[in-house]
């Protein structure tokens, strides 16, 4: 069982003797609950894997920034030693050291369910027959890392100069438990009960400011089910610093204990029942400021284009009203929601009006759905549990004041996510990956027995591209309603925030079974948002009824692909060897086209012919592990001065290279109308595709 997972990303010592000095930078770091789809609990804001949210990220030349760094620099004079070893003294002339900005998703009762149950294990694990058996493990599953000094007697230290960065931290905290829609009203959670009692009692051990605000929050948590608070420290400068370890620590951490007191108000003002009136007023100073500095930059001719001061401020204000809407009616939501039980479980946050639009729907659904669920459900559980008339009847009086309470909460939730798309929409949110880091490992490792299995290396990368070599798919080519394939790998939709980066989109040419590319030649997407068992999927885009309405999308065809392959194929930085995918028909819904239908389940639907490669781009990844397809290949996949226009021709027998290099081929696709783009041409070939 796999509950929390904390994953360290692209480690780098770099050592100068000569100049000595030593750098330390860690580039990412994450924390996932693999319990929920979107376990997102701690993560970088806009550096990192996270890097592509970046305001620069789009300029030439941009790096993706390490989340956290230290540079440790010695004595300019080399006859005074950094170690000395007989008086075990450290003498250090520099230390700096800057983490940036950090969010935090806090799921406080799930957050504390999985504390209790980890000090149960290790309270196990110290029982002298486990705690053998846990040594085994480590030293059978840990690779050997580097040796470290001998610990001796008490250390000593003298730094000159103390550097670090401003902090910022993020935080969303939830402090009611939810269920999803249709389980039932699920009565009391154990954990929800007790929860002021267990916080209080996890927090005994900790930083005596974290304690504080840790009480605060529990005694907090009966009446307040949400708040967003960001918590900012400034920059810490120290000089002259003598003494050991514990000197050292009570100088550093007076400084961020003295601003996190302070700043503990700042909870208060960022309850979600107040419309979090702290981040209003930060997005109205922010938008106002660049407002000002933005377009004086324009008139005085220092910065290109105009209207970027405009768009800033709109950000700011309308965006923050719009967010402050949002964070309303969520503790609305919450509060109606736990007059019958626990609240409902909240769907992605949307990007933008379309997406909240959508979840909007979705959340009235639920709201009728629990409704109904609630009444019959939970009291017929109850009774075949064997519980009590007290209890039975207690969940059947709530079950029929959810009848109307539940589609209140739906309502609640609706616009919760139309405001929320509004604000993504006004402020441009850039695109944003709050997943899990990598994959469970159910479903792709199997589910062999013998304790947690190794995780293969290859699923630690951040990103996969996928490219079409060829398609033949006959059957679905004669389907008329059927107005163009989406060709993917499977994932978790909904932690997506441009839908159509992982999906290759194709569409019918005239002649039979013919199919082109449309507006990219190449799809990506996180690895961490695979699900196993692993298929390559087909989709169909069906037209509605309605001018302006969104297609019907339906799965109709998968082909299998085993975990091996996977790894494989992403410990390549390039894929040469393509993979051939039998795709065979799905279970097609009722309610979808007669002529989608009339495939049966497993039916042979034709192949799909594919290469599989990592990717990244120096958006995400640290220079010094981009080749030079992963540098520029997310780049030449966006580059499309049409998005409607058919990008390259992929056919169900691929033509063999001529003498002339293709270049015959290349003019009678020109004559059917396809653009001049030797780039977009390039699946032809899979020796092109490199």
């Amino acid at each position: 069982v796999e509950l929390v997972a904390l994953t360290l990303d692209y480690l780098q010592l770099t050592v100068n003797p000569q100049d000595r000095q030593i750098s330390l930078a860690l580039h990412s770091l994450q924390m996932d609950d693999f319990g929920q789809e979107d376990g997102f609990v701690l993560g970088p804001s806009e550096s990192g894997l996270n890097s592509q949210r970046n305001v620069s990220s789009d300029e030439d030349g941009f790096r993706a920034p390490p989340i956290a760094e230290i540079h440790i620099s010695g004595p300019l004079n080399v006859q005074t030693p950094v170690f000395d070893s007989e008086r075990n003294v450290v003498t250090l002339r520099q230390v700096d050291f800057s983490v940036r900005a950090l969010e935090a998703l806090l799921d406080v009762p799930r957050l504390v369910g999985h504390a209790f149950r980890l000090r149960e294990w290790a309270s196990a694990l110290s029982q002298p027959p486990n705690r053998d058996l846990a040594k085994l493990a480590l030293a059978t599953s840990l690779r050997p890392g580097f040796d470290t000094p001998r610990r001796g007697g008490e250390l000593t230290c003298y730094i000159e100069s103390l550097e670090g960065m401003p902090v910022s931290i993020s935080s969303d905290i939830r402090l009611k438990t939810r269920k999803s829609a249709g389980s039932g009203s699920g009565g009391e959670n154990e954990t929800e009960d007790d929860l002021e009692s267990r916080l209080n009692e996890l927090a005994a051990g900790l930083w005596l400011p974290l304690r504080s605000l840790v009480n605060f929050l529990a005694r907090m948590g009966s009446s307040f089910a949400e708040a967003a608070p960001t918590f900012k420290f400034s920059a810490l400068q120290l000089s002259h610093l003598t003494g050991n370890a514990a000197v050292l620590q009570s100088s550093v951490g007076r400084h961020y204990q003295q601003q996190l007191l302070v700043q503990s108000a700042r909870v208060l003002g960022s309850l979600q029942v107040l419309g979090d009136p702290a981040s209003f007023l930060d997005d109205v100073s922010t938008g106002v400021t660049s407002f000002v500095k933005q377009t004086t930059e324009e008139v005085t001719g220092q910065r290109r284009g105009l209207g970027s001061g405009v768009e800033a401020l709109a950000s700011g204000v309308l965006g923050g009203a719009l967010a402050s809407v949002g964070k309303v009616s969520s503790s609305f939501k919450d509060t109606v929601g736990s007059l019958v039980g626990q609240p409902m479980l909240d769907h992605s946050r949307p990007k933008d009006i379309h997406e909240g639009v959508s979840y909007a729907l979705g959340s009235l659904a639920d709201g009728l759905t629990e409704a109904v669920s609630g009444l019959v459900d939970s009291p017929a559980q109850e009774q075949h549990e064997g519980k009590s008339v007290v209890r039975f009847l207690k969940d059947t009086a709530l079950g029929a004041a959810g009848l109307v309470i539940r589609p209140i909460e739906g309502t609640f939730s609706a616009v919760e996510k139309l405001a929320e798309g509004a604000e993504g929409q006004v402020r441009g949110l850039r695109s944003g990956y709050n997943g899990l880091r990598r994959p469970p490992r159910a479903g792709l490792l199997g589910g062999k027995s013998g304790g947690l299995r190794s995780l293969p290396a290859p699923l630690f990368w951040p990103e996969w591209n996928l490219r079409l070599v060829s398609v033949t798919l006959p059957k679905l080519w004669s389907s008329i309603p059927i107005s163009h394939l989406g060709i993917t790998l499977p994932g978790a939709r909904e932690l997506w925030s441009e839908a159509d980066t992982r999906e290759l989109a194709v569409v019918r040419r005239e002649e039979q079974d013919r199919w082109s590319l449309e507006a990219k030649a190449r799809a990506w997407g996180r690895v961490g948002a695979l699900r196993g068992p692993l298929k390559l999927q087909v989709w169909a885009y069906i037209d509605g009824n309605l001018e302006l309405s969104k297609p019907l999308r339906i799965l109709v065809g998968e082909g299998p692909m085993s975990s091996h392959i996977l790894v494989e194929h992403l410990s390549c930085s390039e894929s040469t060897q393509p993979l051939e995918f039998k795709v065979l028909a799905t279970d097609i819904p009722t309610l979808s086209s007669g002529a989608l239908r009339s495939f049966e389940e497993g039916e042979n639907l034709g192949k799909v012919v594919v290469l599989l490669s990592p990717g990244g781009g120096a958006t995400i990844l640290p220079e010094r592990y981009l080749t030079d397809s992963i540098r520029h290949g997310r780049r030449k996949s966006q580059a499309s001065p049409d998005s409607s226009a058919v990008r390259s021709l992929i056919s169900s027998e691929p033509p063999r290279p001529s003498e002339d290099g293709g270049q015959q081929h290349r003019d009678s696709i020109l004559q059917q109308g396809s653009p001049p783009s030797l780039d977009a041409l390039s699946p032809i070939r899979p020796s092109d595709l490199g």
